[in-house]
């Protein structure tokens, strides 16, 4: 689970870093959209990509398995209601010219995540390292 820890969490690190210089969570070039199909299998979006299924492994593994589930539904229930209103709440943070710094706050979040991630599995390792 270390392992994991600290690889999920580097890939974490650099979509949030990447959100914090380019002020965007993903690719907008067309090209390289059409000639790397194969990175993202099924279009998998981003709620559902390598960190956040490494974050609900690694977490399982801490809280329980329970508690892991009734996060993630949770999650679930409040990502399903902000994408009802999402064109209503975009066109509100367009209009407030907020979108980029708070997509640049976001990816400083994402990235603070991913180095505790990185910095827990370190230390899991470090412990097992001793015995």
């Amino acid at each position: 689970i270390y392992s994991l820890k600290v690889a999920g969490g580097i890939v974490l690190f650099i979509i949030g870093l990447t959100a914090v210089r380019q002020g965007r969570f993903f690719e907008k070039s067309l090209a390289d959209h059409h000639a790397d199909i194969s990175i993202v299998p099924l279009a998998a979006p981003l709620i559902a990509g390598p960190g956040t299924i490494t974050a609900a492994i690694a977490y399982a593994s801490n809280f329980g398995e329970l508690e892991t589930m009734l996060a993630l539904s949770l999650a679930l229930g409040v990502n399903f209601l902000l994408m009802l209103g999402s064109n209503a709440i975009g066109r509100t943070l367009e209009r407030l010219s907020a979108t980029g710094p708070l997509i640049r706050i976001t990816g400083l979040v994402v990235a603070a995540v991913a180095v505790q991630m990185v910095l827990g599995g370190l230390g899991e390792w470090l412990g097992t390292v001793g015995k």
